[in-house]
C-alpha cells in the first residue's frame, strides 16, 4: 500500500514528497515489471496473464507492448487498491453502525453475497468519473457536444429514489441491487 499511497500524494513544490512519490513509482515498475515477467513466462488463470498473451490479428504489433502492459497493471493496481480498501472500510462501518444488519448477516452466511453488493451501492468506492464526449448526444433535454467534458456521479445515481426503494437505507437484503459501483 505505501507506494500505491505515495503514488496518489501529488503536492506542487514538496521536494520531500515528489522524491517520495519517484521512489515509490520505481518500486511499482520493478514490482510490476517482474509480475508481468513471471505473467509471460508462467501464465496463470488471471486477469494479467491473459491480457500478456492476447493477441490481435489485425493490429500491429498482435500484442501489447511492455510499456502498454505496465500502464495497464499500474492503473489496475492503483484503482482495485484504492476501492478495495475504500469498500471494505465503508461495508464493516455500515455493518458496525447498524448492528441488527451485521447480526443478520452472522446468523446467515447466505446472506453474503448480497451484503457485498449493498456495500458496494452504498460505498461506491470510486463515486464519479469524467469523460470526453466522442459524439453529439442528448441527455435530459441537454444537448452535449463532442469534445464536452461530461462528469458523473455513480455515488449519487447509487442513491436515486427512482430505482432504490428507500435508496438512503443499508440493507443487506436488498433484491434486486442494480447499483453503478462500477460505473455499469
Amino acid at each position: 500500500w505505501e507506494a500505491v499511497d505515495a503514488g496518489f500524494d501529488i503536492r506542487e513544490g514538496d521536494a520531500t514528497i515528489a522524491a517520495r512519490s519517484a521512489a515509490a513509482q520505481g518500486r511499482m515498475l520493478e514490482y510490476g515489471a517482474a509480475l508481468i515477467a513471471g505473467k509471460r513466462a508462467n501464465p496463470t488463470d488471471d486477469m494479467l496473464s491473459i491480457l500478456v498473451h492476447a493477441t490481435l490479428a489485425d493490429v500491429d504489433p498482435p500484442q501489447l507492448t511492455a510499456v502498454e502492459l505496465y500502464s495497464f497493471f499500474s492503473l489496475l493496481f492503483a484503482a482495485g487498491s484504492e476501492t478495495t480498501r475504500n469498500a471494505i472500510a465503508g461495508g464493516l462501518l455500515a455493518l458496525v453502525e447498524r448492528p441488527d444488519q451485521l447480526h443478520e448477516l452472522r446468523e446467515d452466511l447466505g446472506l453474503l453475497p448480497g451484503a457485498i453488493e449493498e456495500m458496494l451501492r452504498w460505498t461506491t468506492p470510486s463515486p464519479a468519473k469524467r469523460r470526453t464526449a466522442t459524439r453529439r448526444t442528448r441527455l435530459a433535454g441537454h444537448t452535449i457536444e463532442p469534445g464536452d467534458k461530461v462528469l458523473f456521479w455513480e455515488g449519487s445515481a447509487n442513491r436515486d429514489e427512482q430505482v432504490f426503494e428507500q435508496s438512503m437505507r443499508f440493507d443487506i437484503r436488498r433484491d434486486p441491487n442494480p447499483h453503478l459501483s462500477f460505473g455499469h
